[in-house]
């Protein structure tokens, strides 16, 4: 009886010894996981951080898209309707710089989607708790490729419809002189769409421009190539307001 009071004894201090040696290695799991968690979630708010001032920056090149699209119809608008107005003319004189926009000038988008992409590949969309925010992100890229798709159409249509049209008819250097004054000397030779979105169009004065049935049909398809873009970019505003507005209640969560 007293040895086996004597074992349970010895026994006891060993049972509690291992119960504590279980429990630290159970709480050193614990707070590994923690601490993985911790820094998980730290790096998901980052690349959310930097996908909101992403999808931010691209939708301002979207509105000033927008801009630019009512323009160049605007302009095809007025230019058809010179040239329909007198539709047996062989030439009509017109602004220069309206034709230059109903033309030649084509809209084009350049969005940036480097820091969505860099979620996708790193596979932190996916703990984006938000199914709506993760789908938004996901087929951000083919909403911008589809609304592209319209404007590449309407560019097309320039070279190779109107230009071959107009090319022995029109001197296209006589646009040349209203390039330098909207540029501007700081531009380094480029006019981004915000740009264009922002100031008047200069102009000096009328050209000749050549009138007939193909060359007006060619216009009325490039313009509605460019009615569609516009539809295509409005849709593509109330995605990237609608993906800000999910980014901003995501973030505040955290």
């Amino acid at each position: 009886m007293a040895t086996s009071d004597h074992t349970h004894r010895r026994a006891h201090p060993l049972l509690v010894e291992g119960i504590v040696i279980l429990a630290s290695i159970l709480v050193a799991f614990w707070l590994d996981g923690w601490r993985a968690d911790r820094e998980m979630d730290r790096d998901l708010t980052q690349e959310l951080e930097s996908v909101y001032r992403e999808v931010q920056r691209n939708r301002d090149l979207v509105v000033a898209e927008l801009v630019v699209l009512n323009r160049l119809t605007a302009s095809a608008d007025a230019l058809l309707a010179d040239l329909s107005a007198s539709p047996r003319s062989s030439t009509m004189a017109v602004t220069d710089s309206i034709a230059w926009l109903a033309t030649s000038w084509s809209a084009t988008i350049d969005p940036s989607l480097g820091a969505v992409q860099a979620m996708i590949d790193s596979g932190r969309l996916a703990q984006v708790p938000n199914p709506q925010l993760r789908q938004g992100l996901a087929g951000l890229r083919d909403q911008f490729e589809d609304a592209v798709e319209e404007e590449v159409l309407a560019r097309e249509v320039f070279s190779n419809q109107i230009f071959p049209l107009t090319r022995d008819r029109l001197d296209y250097q006589a646009f040349g002189a209203l390039l330098p004054q909207l540029l501007g000397p700081a531009s380094g030779g480029r006019l981004s769409q915000e740009s264009l979105s922002k100031r008047s169009f200069p102009t000096q004065g009328t050209i000749e421009y050549p009138n007939s049935p193909a060359i007006r049909n060619a216009l009325e398809l490039r313009r509605e190539w460019n009615v569609a873009a516009q539809d295509e970019m409005a849709q593509l505003k109330i995605v990237l307001n609608d993906l800000l507005t999910a980014l901003e209640d995501e973030l505040a969560d955290r």
